[in-house]
Protein backbone atom coordinates (compact mmCIF):
# COMPACT_ATOMS: atom_id res chain seq x y z
CA UNK A 1 0.00 0.00 0.00
CA UNK A 2 1.35 3.38 -0.99
CA UNK A 3 1.01 6.29 1.40
CA UNK A 4 0.61 9.86 0.18
CA UNK A 5 1.47 12.55 2.68
CA UNK A 6 -0.48 15.79 2.82
CA UNK A 7 2.73 17.64 1.95
CA UNK A 8 3.10 15.69 -1.33
CA UNK A 9 -0.48 16.42 -2.28
CA UNK A 10 -0.22 20.09 -1.30
CA UNK A 11 2.90 20.60 -3.44
CA UNK A 12 0.94 19.77 -6.59
CA UNK A 13 -2.47 21.17 -5.71
CA UNK A 14 -1.80 24.24 -3.61
CA UNK A 15 -3.26 22.78 -0.43
CA UNK A 16 -4.12 19.32 0.83
CA UNK A 17 -7.90 19.84 0.80
CA UNK A 18 -7.94 20.89 -2.84
CA UNK A 19 -5.66 17.98 -3.71
CA UNK A 20 -7.99 15.46 -2.14
CA UNK A 21 -11.00 16.99 -3.93
CA UNK A 22 -9.23 16.89 -7.29
CA UNK A 23 -8.10 13.29 -6.75
CA UNK A 24 -11.61 12.21 -5.71
CA UNK A 25 -13.18 13.82 -8.78
CA UNK A 26 -10.61 12.15 -11.02
CA UNK A 27 -11.28 8.78 -9.34
CA UNK A 28 -14.99 9.19 -10.08
CA UNK A 29 -14.13 10.10 -13.67
CA UNK A 30 -11.98 7.00 -14.28
CA UNK A 31 -14.60 4.84 -12.59
CA UNK A 32 -16.87 5.46 -15.59
CA UNK A 33 -14.49 3.68 -17.96
CA UNK A 34 -14.82 -0.09 -18.46
CA UNK A 35 -11.95 -2.15 -17.08
CA UNK A 36 -10.89 -5.77 -17.03
CA UNK A 37 -11.65 -7.31 -13.63
CA UNK A 38 -9.42 -10.36 -14.21
CA UNK A 39 -6.26 -8.29 -13.77
CA UNK A 40 -5.29 -7.19 -10.30
CA UNK A 41 -5.16 -3.44 -10.39
CA UNK A 42 -4.73 -0.57 -7.97
CA UNK A 43 -7.66 1.16 -6.35
CA UNK A 44 -9.04 4.18 -8.14
CA UNK A 45 -8.14 6.60 -5.36
CA UNK A 46 -4.55 5.31 -5.35
CA UNK A 47 -4.32 5.72 -9.11
CA UNK A 48 -5.73 9.26 -8.96
CA UNK A 49 -3.39 10.32 -6.12
CA UNK A 50 -0.44 8.85 -8.05
CA UNK A 51 -1.46 10.88 -11.09
CA UNK A 52 -1.79 14.04 -9.03
CA UNK A 53 1.48 13.74 -7.11
CA UNK A 54 3.34 12.54 -10.22
CA UNK A 55 2.33 15.64 -12.16
CA UNK A 56 0.31 13.71 -14.77
CA UNK A 57 -2.98 15.26 -13.72
CA UNK A 58 -3.77 18.87 -14.56
CA UNK A 59 -6.92 20.71 -13.48
CA UNK A 60 -8.44 24.15 -13.39
CA UNK A 61 -10.76 25.75 -10.89
CA UNK A 62 -14.14 26.91 -12.14
CA UNK A 63 -16.18 29.37 -10.12
CA UNK A 64 -19.66 28.25 -9.26
CA UNK A 65 -22.46 30.33 -10.61
CA UNK A 66 -24.87 31.55 -8.01
CA UNK A 67 -28.47 30.79 -8.70
CA UNK A 68 -30.72 33.82 -8.68
CA UNK A 69 -33.81 33.26 -6.61
CA UNK A 70 -36.84 34.59 -8.38
CA UNK A 71 -39.79 35.68 -6.34
CA UNK A 72 -43.13 34.07 -7.06
CA UNK A 73 -45.43 36.90 -8.23
CA UNK A 74 -48.47 35.34 -6.54
CA UNK A 75 -46.78 35.18 -3.16
CA UNK A 76 -46.71 38.41 -1.12
CA UNK A 77 -43.36 39.89 -0.21
CA UNK A 78 -42.09 39.17 3.30
CA UNK A 79 -41.24 42.02 5.59
CA UNK A 80 -38.20 41.94 7.81
CA UNK A 81 -39.10 41.83 11.49
CA UNK A 82 -37.08 42.83 14.47
CA UNK A 83 -36.75 40.13 17.04
CA UNK A 84 -35.54 40.63 20.58
CA UNK A 85 -36.23 42.44 23.78
CA UNK A 86 -34.79 45.82 22.89
CA UNK A 87 -36.48 46.25 19.54
CA UNK A 88 -38.41 49.34 20.66
CA UNK A 89 -41.80 48.09 19.57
Amino acid sequence: MQIFTPIEVAQRAGNKYLGVLVAAKFARYINDFPRDRSLEEKKLTTRSLESLTGGDLSYRLVRRRRQVKRRDPERPARRARRVGRDCGV
